[in-house]
């Protein structure tokens, strides 16, 4: 039988960081959903509706979507904003993720993930948050915005 010594060294090998954490739990989700979606692409199987929020309101600030280093900060291109008719429904721009008064459309990206909602706070703390006022707490939203439009991306072309 190990001894307690050995139980330790064993368990700072194993010990994960944060961002490890949740890089696994990302890539856990990925193959779960794809096997969900696979699932519900089979023949015999009745399609779920779409669940993709419906613009509301019109957003609190005004990105401006041809803002090069603000495209860059969310994780974007050019080509993926021409690409859509309207940019605001299809990405989270920063302005709108680091705007308060914009809560409700960063929650409305967060729920089209398909992801739960401890799958969520596991991938996107700081974004899936209502106060980040803290220096910290910001610079983890500017850290997930491009997370999550990278997850946004992914979703779309597994769909």
């Amino acid at each position: 039988m190990p001894s307690l010594a050995e139980f330790s060294l064993q368990l700072e090998r194993c010990a994960q960081s944060e961002w490890e954490v949740r890089d696994f739990v990302e890539a856990f989700s990925k193959v779960r959903l794809l096997s969900i979606a696979r699932a519900m692409a089979a023949p015999g199987v009745a399609g779920q509706p779409d669940t993709a929020p419906a613009p509301s309101h019109r957003d609190p600030v005004s990105p401006d979507w041809k803002n090069a280093e603000k495209l860059l900060a969310s994780g974007l291109t050019p080509g993926q904003i021409d690409a859509s008719t309207d940019p605001s429904l299809d990405w989270l721009h920063i302005d709108v993720a680091m705007d308060p008064a914009s809560r409700t459309k960063v929650a409305k990206f967060l729920a089209s993930t398909c992801l739960s909602d401890k799958q969520i706070r596991a991938i996107f703390p700081a974004l899936r948050r209502m106060q980040f006022a803290a220096a910290d707490v910001a610079r983890l939203r500017r850290s997930e915005v491009p997370r999550l439009n990278g997850w946004l991306a992914w979703t779309r072309a597994e769909a």
